[in-house]
């Protein structure tokens, strides 16, 4: 009879699979997706220009900063699909720097004093930071991260 508990753990976690799977398909259709409707946000606003330029500005510094941090997001996507062993370093960074990304979008509500724009940044950074801890956690701790991506020693 087989069970999979005698298959040991280098065998049975070296692939991409379980939460790792998730975490891929997370880290390239969310991006696209969340690309496609920024632009079209962006596109509606550019009407807007000369009636808010000052505004205009800092949606625009956002959308540059939020557009990198997507591309960053689909290459760590396809580079932990892939087994490149810089593809969860990659994830790790993209975390961290979504994490400050959010921090930054709360600044700059309390810097425009829009008392709705704050408490809409306030509650994306709360769901940023969830998602960074959980995902960061899983990366450091998770068993199949560890076998898949392991560098061998050469034994002498």
């Amino acid at each position: 009879m087989f069970r999979p508990n005698s298959i040991p753990p280098e065998e049975r976690y070296k692939n991409i699979g379980g939460w790792l799977l998730l975490f891929c398909i997370c880290l390239i259709v969310f991006p696209i997706i969340n690309l496609i409707q920024t632009s079209q946000f962006f596109r509606e606003l550019g009407f807007y220009y000369y009636e808010y330029p000052t505004y205009f500005r800092t949606a625009f510094i956002d959308y540059i900063i939020f557009v990198g941090l997507m591309i960053l997001a689909i290459i760590a996507g396809i580079a932990i699909i892939r087994k490149r062993v810089h593809g969860v370093k990659t994830a790790k960074l993209f975390l961290f720097l979504f994490f400050l990304y959010s921090l930054f979008k709360v600044f700059l509500s309390y810097s425009s004093g829009d008392q709705e724009l704050i408490n809409e940044n306030l509650i994306y950074c709360i769901k940023t930071t969830a998602y960074f801890v959980v995902w960061t956690l899983y990366l450091y701790r998770s068993e199949r991260v560890k076998y898949t991506f392991s560098v061998e020693q050469p034994s002498d």
